[in-house]
């Protein structure tokens, strides 16, 4: 039997961005949950989607297959940082240099002042601009993210992820 309100949820939004935007959406953005259950990537499949971006693991790889019970699989993204930033130079350039320690060739960072993200402040944008003749820094979409990556050899990983709160949104 499906689990009504997360196979609800999924449809409602993919319905509101095509309705909407025109878009079919293929990337489920979950930041801020406290618990990933062992069965979501086969609603995710079932429901439309290709790609998880998430937070609050810390024992996963930053990209990796994340495979269901029953075969069923999508991209994941952890976010191995904050999903924004301050303003402040120095916590953006602790937020780059995190990333840049990372083993993967391409990678997502995410920045932004306020409270989950927000909008890029002109100073964040300057530095960024002084940091991209030194490294190779490319504004893009998630959607232009997954594109780079989706052919990569990734390691897969099956269960529930994020051991923080432990038991909150499971259903195993």
């Amino acid at each position: 039997s499906r689990p009504v309100t997360l196979y609800h949820q999924a449809e409602s939004a993919k319905k509101y961005f095509l309705d909407r935007f025109g878009a079919d959406v293929k990337i489920a953005y979950n930041v801020d949950a406290f618990g990933h259950s062992a069965g979501l990537p086969k609603i995710l499949n079932e429901t439309g989607f290709q790609y998880y971006v998430y937070t609050r693991s810390h024992t996963t790889p930053p990209l990796f297959r994340w495979q269901s019970e029953d075969g069923s699989s999508v991209i994941a993204l952890h976010i191995i940082n904050s999903y924004g930033t301050s303003g402040s130079e120095m916590f953006l350039k602790q937020h780059f240099n995190k990333n840049l320690k990372s083993p993967l060739e391409h990678q997502a960072v995410f920045f932004g002042i306020g409270d989950h993200g927000g909008g890029i402040s002109r100073k964040e944008l300057a530095l960024i601009r002084e940091w991209q003749q030194d490294y190779d820094i490319v504004f893009a979409t998630l959607s232009e993210y997954f594109d780079a990556v989706k052919d990569m050899p990734l390691e897969t990983v099956t269960g529930e992820l994020g051991p923080v709160f432990r038991g909150c949104y499971s259903n195993c």
